[in-house]
């Protein structure tokens, strides 16, 4: 499979860690190439970010059905050509991804953005139904997300930063509704899924926005309960904490953490 890799090398270190991005659905690697790509290659690592599947510059086609465990093949693609050193931040769809791949592969460590348990999924389609009843029961209907999350208003209230212009946003906008998602996927094999403690003890972060629309909080913190770690929360940031002009906070969160834990 011929996956999409943005890469950014860093300036000075030859023996840098490499850290791999993982996007979430409805978006591609192009939404770690805004920001975090080059702050994160401006600090010393090899920063590379991935597009699943039928995603960005990645093979395979917008309608084509496919699976969970065809993108966590596409994880472990790309993490065989960058190392098992490798560190890597999954955000929603990817976090998912994350956490299911580090469950029985070690890594160096992993970071968990915006990501709710199968079982938190649930209460994300009541609340989506309680919000957009016409356009969330399309999509239950017709089985077809693109009914949900193709809709602008709905991209702008559940993903982006309400202070971020209106230019930008639909400059977003754009990008999202460009993609697809199987049906099967999003509305039947995720809510299915099981989660559970790696079989060795994994370093992971578990990261959420306060202005998330999406996830809850206590979504979050069941998942960080699982590896028996404290959630970080932060504030005015909303489910897309890489883009907008909070990203650094949560950069910057990211960063200090990799640090302390001696991956610098």
């Amino acid at each position: 499979m011929d996956l999409e890799l943005i890469a950014r090398p860093p300036d000075n270190n030859e023996n840098s860690r490499s850290i791999l991005f993982i996007h979430g659905a409805y978006h591609a690697a192009w939404c770690w190439e805004e920001h975090f790509l080059d702050y994160f290659a401006q600090s010393g690592y090899f920063a590379c970010a991935l597009s699943l599947r039928g995603h960005g510059n990645s093979e395979g086609s917008k309608s084509q059905k496919v699976g969970f465990d065809d993108y966590l093949d596409d994880l472990d693609q790309t993490i065989q050509k960058l190392g098992q050193r490798t560190i890597l931040v999954g955000h929603s769809l990817g976090g998912m991804l994350v956490q299911k791949y580090i469950e029985t592969h070690p890594v160096s460590a992993a970071v968990i953005m915006s990501t709710a348990t199968p079982q938190g999924l649930r209460a994300v389609g009541k609340r989506l139904l309680r919000l957009y009843p016409s356009k969330t029961l399309q999509m239950l209907l017709t089985g077809n997300p693109d009914r949900l999350w193709h809709s602008p208003q709905v991209i702008q209230d559940v993903f982006l930063p309400h202070k971020m212009t209106q230019a930008k946003k639909n400059y977003y906008i754009q990008r999202i509704v460009s993609q697809s998602e199987s049906g099967h996927l999003m509305l039947k094999e995720l809510v299915s899924l099981k989660f559970n403690r790696p079989v060795n003890p994994q370093r992971v972060l578990v990261v959420k926005g306060r202005k998330d629309a999406l996830i809850q909080d206590r979504e979050c913190e069941k998942l960080a309960d699982m590896h028996q770690v404290n959630p970080i929360f932060l504030d005015h940031v909303p489910h897309d904490l890489m883009l907008g002009e909070d990203w650094g906070l949560a950069a910057d969160t990211i960063l200090n953490w990799l640090q302390s834990e001696g991956l610098n």
